[in-house]
């Protein structure tokens, strides 16, 4: 047979495999968009006049069902498809002749979503007609659930009759389904292709020459046992199908919208799932530390560099597209938890729980009560930058930093004596302002205006996210004043006992030991506007209360930072809601005053919390924040004032031990005024005396822990735990129509009404991710080894692997995927194993040749008689290349590589620097992720762009493909590349041409392609072959080089190198 027959056959195959191909593309983008973004504005604005619901029928249109909108009404069609610019519906909504609708024009966002809508052709998803009356048919969850076959429980399936082919139980599964239609398997395919077939599949790179040889001629009876082993052991095993997860997180590393704004820290949440698939992390512990990793008492930890692991996974929350300055806070607040409850539903559940947003799910037991019920613990949770390198040895250091200042705090007053503690002792810059000023006081705990005060504070409403704060409340007393009295305190008569006053009264104390700490971020991705940060460790949040003044006021001793807030809104890059961030600096870091925030009217009425952090490193003393305006201070009488200024013009200065003991008192303040004391004294001086050795030995104490404490650390995005908050159900989705409260719950459906959560002090993240995981819920372990079948054979047993419900396709092997679910499971959920097993089945080993298959029997091979022939991914185009061409650096983790802009990436938000053509060689997971700036030549090769989870790739053949391998500059440097270490080698010209075949194509040419390329190569020679007297002189070795070079193009232009056989 010719080669040009075989090359035609060749051909032939792959543009059948590639109809093949997409007839099995995932729900279309389109579809998901009018689902998410086109459908609730229906239901919002038009169906009140234009459904089978409405009372009166307007114009004869109903925009309820796709068929309609051709059908049209009294106007006519609404969508012309032919000049689909000037449909009616768009006129209408732009009020140019008809009006819709006629109560108010729609917003400009409205009119644009719906235009875009109308040019991609207004897709509609396959569904009934709605009834033209509104059902009187209640909504059922039970009778939903009842007629749908994804939530009946796993069972123990019956073990079909096993045929010759069988190796594995789960050929019995598929031989048991090809017999019904008279069908038999194919054999099983060529050793070469297997090895390649693994490491396309597992790795997402071709095999090099080496290793294919080695596995090919191979003596050993167990060669692909081993080969299977040595490919799951691979760290480039993490790589691979960490970029099928990110595909469900939308993982990106800006937020999109109008300037594209970074997302600090994102890859490390990259990062941490490439370490989790490597090292077999089980999925259940996966799915936990993705909902709750923050709260886990006993957090997974790095293996040898001994961070927190666990808290990592809850960054995927915050991956989302963000908009940095809007205009309706609680409009963009449930948009993003739109999002996040999308994302979350999709990839671990495989339920379109979105869908419930404006009503009841359409067609799934998915009330709108339960959407907004998982609103409630996002709504109690928090954005944070959580330094993981250092907090466990932060708190570990804590804890001992306290129990050695609570040892040297005791020795300390033991040698002063107890009776010291019945003189007279007061602050000296307080005492002297006092004869100036008035005092700045507290309101009474009950003040309505109080919104929070230290000596209300618990254990459980104790939130902040390092150790500057401390990990605990010590109720750390501040002796600003003592006067000596056996009378009580209280705020009517403060200038009495005022001394008492202050030392019962505890404060929210940033320890300045804490803040010489840094924080790292990656250079790639370091823009921030949103502040946390440089304030990673050293942040406290307040509980969430109602924001009812236009004013916040602090009673605090030092330099503040304070953000407000509002809607969990939190990128503020823009004109609107600079207010909410707040600094104020003293004069005097130990005078206690009151300041005030003003100008935030426009947010009263809202839930709001605030997140506080000193200004500087001398530490922030936090007593009482109150609503409005207050600076609530006491006059001191003149004779009282008289008397303490006389004291304090009589006081000796804190230079002796007894000018120092009279300020003694209990907690951080007698700490904060002995290290002034010390740092005051010279060490012979502090050893002269009993109590100077002790202050001595404290500070020594303290040098040496401090010496032990990590300075720097990189952060990363994760959940923190907030005050405990439900939500409210929202009529129609509309965020200016709030019904009534839905308390947090998981769905009803897998049991979420049997806890029903209410905690005042925590969001219930964690009873929420043990209800995932309760074996009352069959969805978690189905659509996990559904995910893991699509990618190994192309296709998944059900086919819409985000949607198991009505509205997507049935499995086509049911009791696989109960038994494969099962096998998860009985594995310790473990994914290897099953990974190992479908691999290890002659189902995923055969032929990728149809044979003797009647294409009328199964056109869409959905029962499995052959290998399906896939295309690769964007990312496995460009990495092949890469290491085909010896160009590949598959390092692990590592800085993130700025996008390369080209001349056609423009816009706003653009980075100021360029990352390098080639990537630096880095495998295309490490390339930075731009919403705005996707990668050229990924996106052309169907990357998905990461808005919402994509479980399942679109495949498509467009001329954008070829065109970028001939023409992009990347694939001719290359080329390049490639021809100048080929020309390094000493061989011959068919030894370089088997070597570059072999390398792109995973086999040894055939005699006839040899031919054909070493034709072109003595062709290329001759053409640039100088004639000097008709006889020919040595090629150049830059024209030699020009000649591998085009040859090498060609190759990486094979069709062959894009498909996966």
């Amino acid at each position: 047979m010719s080669f040009l027959s075989k090359t035609f056959r060749l051909v032939f195959s792959l543009v059948i495999a590639m109809v093949l191909v997409s007839r099995v593309a995932s729900q279309s983008p389109d579809v998901d968009f009018f689902e998410r973004k086109i459908r609730p504005l229906l239901i919002e604005r038009c169906y009140e006049c234009h459904s089978g619901g409405a009372k009166r029928l307007e114009g004869g249109l109903r925009l309820d069902h796709g068929s309609f909108l051709d059908k049209g009404g009294d106007s006519g069609s609404a969508i012309d498809h032919a000049r689909r610019q000037q449909s009616l519906l768009i006129q209408a909504i732009r009020y140019e002749g008809l009006e819709m609708p006629p109560s108010g024009k729609l917003s400009a966002e409205e009119i644009q979503l719906l235009t875009e809508w109308v040019l991609l052709g207004a897709p509609w998803p396959q569904e009934p007609i709605p009834e033209t009356k509104k059902s009187n048919k209640p909504f059922s969850i039970e009778e939903r659930k009842s007629e749908h076959w994804c939530w009946r429980p796993i069972q123990e399936p019956i073990l079909p009759i096993e045929d010759a082919t069988s190796v594995t139980r789960i050929d019995a599964f598929v031989a048991d389904k090809l017999r019904l239609l008279s069908i038999r398997p194919s054999e099983r395919t060529d050793r070469a292709t297997l090895v390649r077939r693994l490491h396309w599949d597992l790795l997402g790179v071709p095999p090099s020459n080496e290793v294919l040889v080695c596995w090919t001629e191979s003596k050993e009876v167990d060669w692909y046992e081993r080969c299977l082993d040595s490919v799951l052991a691979d760290p480039q095993f993490g790589v691979r199908f960490a970029r099928h997860w990110l595909d469900l997180m939308r993982y990106a590393q800006s937020r999109g919208h109008e300037f594209d704004e970074d997302i600090p820290g994102a890859e490390h949440y990259r990062d941490y799932v490439v370490r989790a698939w490597n090292m077999d992390l089980p999925y259940d512990q996966f799915v936990r530390e993705h909902i709750a990793g923050d709260l886990i008492e006993s957090p997974r930890r790095h293996p040898t560099r001994d961070w927190n692991e666990s808290i990592l996974g809850t960054g995927f929350w915050h991956l989302g597209e963000w908009v940095h300055s809007p205009v309706d806070t609680r409009k963009d607040e449930t948009d993003r938890f739109d999002n996040m409850v999308d994302v979350f539903s999709k990839s671990f559940l495989g339920l379109t729980v979105s869908c419930a947003r404006c009503h009841d799910h359409k067609f799934d037991p998915i009330g709108t009560e339960d959407y907004y019920a998982l609103y409630g613990f996002l709504r109690s949770s928090h954005y944070r930058m959580y330094r993981f390198e250092s907090d466990l040895s932060d708190r570990q250091l804590l804890r001992e930093l306290q129990q050695t200042r609570r040892s040297f705090r005791e020795r300390v007053v033991h040698d002063l004596g107890m009776g010291i503690l019945d003189t007279i002792e007061f602050d000296e810059s307080v005492a002297s302002a006092v004869a100036k000023e008035p005092i700045a006081i507290p309101l009474n705990p009950q003040d309505t205006r109080v919104i929070f005060d230290s000596r209300s504070l618990t254990d459980e409403l104790w939130r902040t996210n390092g150790s500057a704060f401390g990990e605990a409340i010590e109720l750390a007393g501040f002796a600003s004043m003592r006067l000596i009295s056996t009378e009580q305190a209280t705020d009517n008569n403060l200038p009495k006992a005022l001394g008492l006053r202050w030392n019962s009264l505890p404060a929210i104390s940033a320890d300045p030991f804490w803040l010489q700490q840094r924080n790292l971020v990656s250079k790639v991705n370091s823009k921030n506007r949103n502040s946390q940060i440089e304030t990673a460790h050293k942040t406290f949040s307040t509980p969430s209360f109602l924001m009812e003044e236009d004013s916040i006021s602090f009673l605090i001793r030092g330099g503040i930072r304070a953000v407000l807030i509002v809607d969990s809104h939190r990128l503020n890059a823009g004109p609107l809601h600079g207010e909410t961030i707040f600094e104020s600096k003293p004069e005097s870091a130990d005078v206690l005053r009151w300041v005030s925030k003003h100008g935030l009217a426009r947010y009263i009425g809202k839930r709001v919390h605030l997140e506080i952090s000193p200004l500087d490193e001398h530490g922030l003393d936090v007593f009482q924040i109150a609503s409005g305006r207050v600076n609530h201070r006491v006059q001191v009488d003149p004779v009282t004032k008289d008397s303490i200024q006389g004291y304090a013009d009589n006081q000796v200065e804190p230079s002796d031990f007894q000018g120092l003991a009279r300020r003694v008192a209990s907690g951080r303040y007698l700490e904060i005024q002995l290290r002034k004391f010390i740092e005051g004294m010279n060490h012979e001086s502090l050893g002269s005396t009993r109590f100077g050795s002790t202050l001595l030995e404290w500070k020594r104490a303290e040098v040496s822990l401090e010496k032990r404490m990590q300075v720097e650390s990189r952060v990363a995005m994760a959940m923190q735990d907030g005050s405990g908050q439900n939500d409210f159900l929202l009529v129609r989705g509309n965020s200016d129509r709030p019904s009534h409260e839905v308390k947090r719950r998981f769905l009803e459906a897998l049991g979420g009404k049997q806890e029903i959560l209410d905690l005042p002090f925590s969001s219930g993240r964690m009873e929420w991710a043990q209800r995932m995981l309760s074996d009352e819920n069959p969805l978690l372990a189905r659509v996990f080894v559904n995910r893991l079948w699509h990618h190994l054979m192309g296709r998944g047993i059900v086919p819409t692997t985000d949607d198991f419900g009505v509205q997507g396709r049935a499995p086509s092997h049911p009791e696989l995927l109960d038994y494969l679910s099962l096998q998860l499971k009985g594995n310790d959920w473990l994914s290897k194993p099953l990974i190992r097993e479908i691999c290890s089945s002659h189902t995923y080993q055969q032929r990728s040749t149809a044979g003797s298959v009647p294409y009328s029997s199964d056109p869409n091979n959905e029962f499995l008689a052959f290998a399906n022939v896939r295309k690769l991914e964007g990312e496995s185009v460009r990495d092949a290349m890469l290491l085909i061409t010896g160009q590949l650096d598959q390092q692990l983790e590592g800085e993130t590589v700025r996008v390369h802009l080209n001349d056609f990436l423009t816009g706003r938000g653009r980075p100021d620097k360029s990352g390098s053509l080639h990537g630096d060689g880095r495998r295309s997971l490490y390339l930075e992720v731009r919403r705005n700036f996707l990668h050229p030549m990924l996106t052309a090769f169907d990357t998905p762009t990461p808005f919402s989870s994509m479980g399942r790739r679109n495949v498509s053949n467009v001329p954008a493909q070829a065109l970028m391998l001939l023409n992009d500059p990347l694939v001719h440097w290359l080329a390049e590349r490639w021809a100048e270490w080929e020309l390094k080698q000493e061989r011959s010209d068919r030894e370089r041409i088997e070597s570059m075949l072999l390398a792109a194509r995973g086999r040894i040419p055939s005699d006839g392609e040899l031919e054909m390329a070493i034709r072109y190569i003595h062709r290329e020679r001759m053409l640039q072959t100088v004639q000097t007297d008709e006889k020919p002189i040595s090629v150049a070795r830059s024209a030699e080089q020009e000649i591998w070079k085009s040859f090498a193009h060609a190759i990486l232009n094979s069709k062959e190198l894009l498909f996966r056989f």
